[in-house]
């Protein structure tokens, strides 16, 4: 069955009597924004996030500032301005890191702002939009096995079929689980859907998950009835067709800050991509926060989706909290894993073993409490189920915590992604 478009779109307004004026730290370093193009933000400039950080001045107008300790490329302009007919597409960071925009003036969007994640295809994983993760590949040559969609949501194998990846619904079966929250903070996209397993009429590989993008204006942000920002799942390769194997996308994440934000809302998009004739990933998530929203043809979600923000709200918040929960896997195998992985299935991966033995991997926890549970995933690139291995905590308190898990020996002539996970299982 095929969810509803809109499952996760909320909004926020300020009452009269609690008025207050939206700042935004940005300095226009990156100029103004308009007209047809890709951009690369591979080409952001690096900082560390501790000695330097995303709010300097972007050294090359129009290229951005890339925040390690954020993983998030921001932009600082003057104002946007995308005209009816423009196009703005992304070329991915290696970190696969979501995208920022922080605007001294308006913002306008009258063409397209795409993020999509990308369609399954025969060979290689799929790409995401910009904050989002891969899909998975399909079996190739009848012998190298698919793969698990990739990401806190990717979707499984439930038997012959490929199932489609979650975010803030969860698409069924054995798709991943739900994740994120309604503030959408930390920003992140969505998930990948599985490839085709079945190796005698494999029909391809899984979508992709939909980029994030977060646009935070000093004045008014306006969505014109041509405007379009989309963060849509990649749909699986066989979208369309009535078979229901490889699964899609989810949809990413859409977050719009502004003192007035005006126009339709029918151009702001993060379902999850096509599976079959019927049914989807799961959708993403989209939230407006504002001093005032005029923008027409909302859906109608209803008082619990009603959100107020605080009346000593004088800002917008771009980040999470310092003291939110974070997770790192620090090392595989005695490996050292480095402070920015590049997210790669290539020769430069982040960690080369040449054991074929068991291998620790261990998870470095802030602000995570010790009663929580903290997961590791192993998805290989081309092999069986993900491993989902739950850690056992070896020291450390709720500020800063190790934890550590044995995994079977890892593939000797393949790649893998090792994702961890925490979160409260007895909320």
């Amino acid at each position: 069955m095929r969810s509803s478009l809109f499952v996760a779109i909320l909004f926020s307004t300020l009452s009269v009597s609690a008025h207050a004026d939206i700042f935004v730290p940005s300095d226009g370093s990156d100029g103004v924004l308009t007209g047809t193009q890709q951009i690369d933000l591979s080409l952001a400039a690096y900082t560390d996030g501790e000695g330097e950080t995303w709010e300097i001045p972007s050294p090359i107008e129009g290229q951005g500032v890339y925040d390690t300790k954020k993983w998030a490329v921001v932009f600082k302009y003057e104002s946007v301005n995308i005209a009816s007919g423009q196009t703005i597409t992304f070329k991915n960071h290696p970190s696969r890191a979501p995208v920022v925009w922080l605007v001294q003036g308006d913002v306008t969007i009258a063409g397209t702002v795409n993020l999509d994640g990308g369609g399954g295809n025969d060979q290689s994983p799929s790409s995401p939009g910009p904050g989002g993760f891969r899909g998975g590949r399909r079996i190739v040559n009848y012998q190298d096995p698919a793969s698990e969609g990739l990401g806190p949501g990717g979707g499984g194998f439930d038997g012959t079929y490929g199932r489609p990846g979650s975010y803030a619904t969860n698409a069924g079966g054995v798709s991943g689980l739900t994740y994120g929250n309604v503030r959408i903070l930390p920003l992140i996209g969505g998930s990948g859907g599985a490839g085709d397993p079945n190796w005698w009429d494999s029909r391809g590989g899984g979508g992709a998950g939909g980029g994030a993008i977060l646009i935070a204006a000093q004045g008014e942000i306006n969505i014109a009835s041509s405007g379009l920002i989309l963060c849509r799942g990649g749909n699986s390769g066989v979208c369309g067709n009535g078979n229901e194997r490889p699964g899609a996308g989810s949809g990413g994440a859409i977050r719009l800050v502004a003192d007035l934000i005006s126009g339709s809302a029918p151009g702001l998009r993060a379902i999850g991509g096509c599976v079959g004739y019927n049914s989807q990933g799961g959708n993403g998530r989209i939230r407006l926060e504002a001093n005032a929203i005029t923008i027409t043809n909302l859906p109608d979600i209803g008082n619990d989706w009603t959100w107020m923000l605080p009346p000593e709200f004088n800002g917008a918040e771009i980040w999470p909290a310092a003291d939110a929960p974070t997770v790192r896997v620090t090392s595989i195998g005695g490996e050292d894993v480095p402070i920015d992985p590049s997210s790669r299935f290539a020769e430069q991966g982040d960690v080369f073993l040449t054991t074929a033995d068991s291998v620790d991997v261990v998870v470095e926890a802030e602000n995570v409490p010790l009663d929580w549970t903290v997961v590791v995933e192993i998805t290989q690139r081309s092999g069986d189920r993900a491993q989902r291995t739950p850690t056992t905590l070896i020291g450390g308190n709720e500020l800063l915590s190790t934890w550590s898990v044995r995994v079977p020996p890892l593939p000797a002539t393949d790649y893998v992604a090792v994702q961890a996970r925490a979160y409260n299982a007895n909320p």
